[in-house]
């Protein structure tokens, strides 16, 4: 029986039932990830760990993993996709090499161009000299990826300081559209705007409610509720029809001042808010 017969078996088996994207096994060991790339070659071989006489399965099997598995002296390897070139390599070396598609070359992710590793390797003819030229590659382009992701992110951040002053308004303008229409099928709102100024001014002396006369009706049906819920007495407070008033606009009229709690001016006061909190992010 081939002694790598079975080691090749489970490791195309793992790669396919499992879902890693590189395996490698020997009588004793399994060893896995999930990475892409030729990162986990790269991290085993630097790790010093022997992969003397293993079976290897991977996704991806171009020159440059081709250049590493040979380096690590593997005897049996599986590519889900491999090159041409990497069968070629492979064979000629003695190992025993199958896979599931084979392509001419392997391109980047993108598939308008080679591989950034496969370029790296091109120029590489001896297996031991494989690693460090393709490490230093990974890095480089690890950096460049990252340097790309932290200037899409600085793009986009740039953008939303952009828009957001304009999100503000656009919210407002909703907010403002939603609350009118709402006040006009709605007295309740008119209430609660009254029930929440009424619980901050001081309760003592005499107090006058103006109201819009297509409100008054309604506030002054409720009366009673609404002051039982702000905690004051009747006789101390008046609702007034003030004809200067729009539907949803009331007014409260203390000693201490005049507090307007119209729906307007509370959205207002929203708005400057929100515009505040933009501006100031941006």
């Amino acid at each position: 029986m081939n002694p790598r017969k079975n080691d090749f078996e489970r490791a195309v088996s793992l790669l396919h039932r499992d879902g890693y994207t590189c395996v490698l096994c020997d009588r004793d060991r399994v060893l896995t990830s999930r990475e892409h790339g030729l990162a986990p070659l790269i991290r085993l071989l630097d790790t010093n760990e022997s992969l003397q006489d293993m079976a290897a399965a991977d996704r991806l099997i171009g020159r440059a993993a081709a250049l590493l598995l040979l380096a690590a002296g593997v005897k049996a390897v599986y590519g889900e996709v491999m090159s041409e070139e990497a069968h070629r390599l492979l064979s000629d070396a003695g190992v025993r090499t199958e896979y599931g598609t084979l392509v001419p070359k392997i391109l980047n992710r993108a598939g308008t161009a080679p591989c950034p590793m496969e370029q790296a390797a091109a120029a590489v003819t001896d297996p031991a000299e494989a690693l460090p030229v393709l490490r230093k590659a990974m890095q480089e382009l690890q950096k460049q990826c990252e340097d790309e992701r932290l200037q899409q992110e600085q793009e986009y951040q740039k953008k939303l300081e952009e828009m957001e002053p304009l999100m503000v308004d656009t919210l407002c303008d909703v907010y403002s559209h939603i609350f009118k229409v709402e006040a006009k099928e709605h007295k309740e709102l008119v209430l609660k705007l009254l029930q929440d100024t009424l619980l901050k001014v001081d309760g003592t002396g005499s107090i006058i409610i103006h109201v819009a006369k297509e409100d008054y009706a309604y506030v002054q049906e409720q009366k009673g509720a609404l002051l039982e819920e702000a905690g004051m007495q009747s006789g101390s407070v008046e609702i007034v029809s003030d004809a200067a008033l729009a539907r949803a606009q009331c007014m409260i009229e203390t000693e201490g001042g005049v507090y307007d709690c119209s729906l307007d001016t509370e959205l207002a006061e929203l708005k400057r808010r929100l515009m505040l909190l933009a501006y100031q992010k941006s």
